[in-house]
C-alpha cells in the first residue's frame, strides 16, 4: 500500500503530464501561427521580419504581465523577493526566452515549413542533455552519444530531403538560424529549473516575461514599420498573433513552469516528442500541406535519436 507522500507525488506527476500535453497541443500549433506572420508566402505588406515578429508577439504579453503585477500584491512581493535574490538570472532567462529564442524562431520560419521547423525545435532535449552533462547534472553514455549522432543525421535528412522545395543557400541559412531556438530553450530549461523549484511558477514566469517585454512596448508604439504591417492585417493574422501571445506564451510558459517544478528537467523536455507529429498534423489540417517522405523518414531518425538520449541509463 502506497504512503500518503507517494500518492501525493504520483498525483503531482499526473498533473504535470496533463499540463505538458495541453502545452504541446498549443505549442505544436505555434509553427503554423508563425508561418501566418513571417512565412515567405505571406504578402510583403503583411509579413513581419524577426524583430517585428518579437514585438507583435510579446507586446500583448508585456501588457498582461504589467497588469498582473499591478493588481496582485502577492505577485509583487514574490517579484521583489526574486529580484533581490536572483536578479541576473531572471533577466538572463527573459533575454534568452523572449529575444534569442524568438528572433531565431521568426527568422527560421520565414522559409522553413511548420513540420520541418518542429523537428528542428525537437533538438532541444538533446541540447538540454549536452548542457546538463557539461555542467555535471547528467552523465554521458554510449547510447546517448549514439542518439545524438542519430538525431543530427535525421535533421540532415529533414532539411535536405523533407523540405518539399528547392534547397538553396537561404533555406539552409534559415534552418541553421532556427536551430539556435532549441539551443536557447535548453539553456532556459536547465537554468530555470532551480528558480521554479524555489519560487511560485506563475509570478516567476510572468516576471521573466515581463521584465524584457514591458520595455519593448514603447518601441512597438513608435515603430512605423510595425504599424504599417498591422494596418494591412486581416482577422486571420491578428488571431494568429494573439494565439502566439496568449495561448502559446502566457498559458504555455506557465504550464511548462508548473510541470518543470514537479518533474525532472530531462523528463519534462522529453515531451518535445509530441511536437513534431502534432505540428505535421496541424500543418496538414490548417495549411493543406501533406508531409514529404523525407520529412517522415528524417523525423523518425530524429525522434529515435532523442529517445536514445533521454532513455534511462539502466534501460539503455
Amino acid at each position: 500500500m502506497s504512503s500518503p507522500s507517494a500518492a501525493a507525488e504520483s498525483q503531482q506527476s499526473r498533473l504535470a503530464y496533463l499540463l505538458l500535453v495541453i502545452t504541446f497541443l498549443l505549442w505544436s500549433n505555434s509553427f503554423v501561427a508563425a508561418r501566418y506572420l513571417v512565412g515567405d508566402d505571406v504578402p510583403a505588406a503583411e509579413r513581419l521580419g524577426p524583430y517585428h515578429f518579437v514585438l507583435a508577439r510579446f507586446v500583448p504579453v508585456g501588457l498582461f504581465c504589467l497588469l498582473y503585477f499591478l493588481v496582485s500584491a502577492p505577485a509583487r512581493q514574490a517579484a521583489r523577493r526574486m529580484l533581490s535574490e536572483q536578479p541576473l538570472l531572471v533577466v538572463t532567462l527573459g533575454l534568452i526566452n523572449v529575444w534569442i529564442y524568438n528572433l531565431a524562431f521568426g527568422e527560421g520560419q520565414h522559409l522553413v515549413a511548420a513540420g520541418t521547423a518542429s523537428l528542428i525545435i525537437a533538438l532541444s532535449p538533446i541540447f538540454t542533455f549536452v548542457l546538463a552533462t557539461a555542467i555535471g547534472q547528467e552523465k554521458p553514455t554510449l547510447a546517448r552519444a549514439a542518439g545524438l549522432l542519430l538525431a543530427l543525421c535525421g535533421i540532415y535528412v529533414v532539411v535536405v530531403y523533407g523540405a518539399g522545395r528547392a534547397v538553396e543557400g537561404q533555406y539552409l541559412k534559415g534552418a541553421a538560424i532556427l536551430a539556435i531556438a532549441p539551443l536557447s530553450w535548453a539553456f532556459y530549461t536547465v537554468y530555470s529549473k532551480p528558480l521554479f523549484s524555489r519560487y511560485a511558477p506563475l509570478p516567476a514566469t510572468f516576471l521573466i516575461l515581463g521584465l524584457v517585454t514591458v520595455p519593448a512596448i514603447p518601441l512597438a508604439i513608435f515603430d512605423g514599420g510595425l504599424r504599417g504591417h498591422l494596418a494591412a492585417w486581416g482577422p486571420q493574422r491578428y488571431f494568429a498573433d494573439l494565439f502566439l501571445a496568449i495561448a502559446c506564451t502566457l498559458i504555455g510558459y506557465w504550464f511548462w513552469s508548473e510541470a518543470l517544478k514537479r518533474l525532472p528537467a530531462s523528463k519534462t523536455a522529453a515531451f518535445i516528442f509530441l511536437n513534431p507529429p502534432l505540428a505535421i498534423f496541424f500543418e496538414w489540417l490548417w495549411l493543406g500541406r501533406r508531409p514529404q517522405p523525407g520529412l517522415l523518414a528524417g523525423g523518425l531518425l530524429v525522434l529515435s535519436g532523442i529517445y536514445l538520449c533521454l532513455r534511462p541509463p539502466k534501460a539503455a
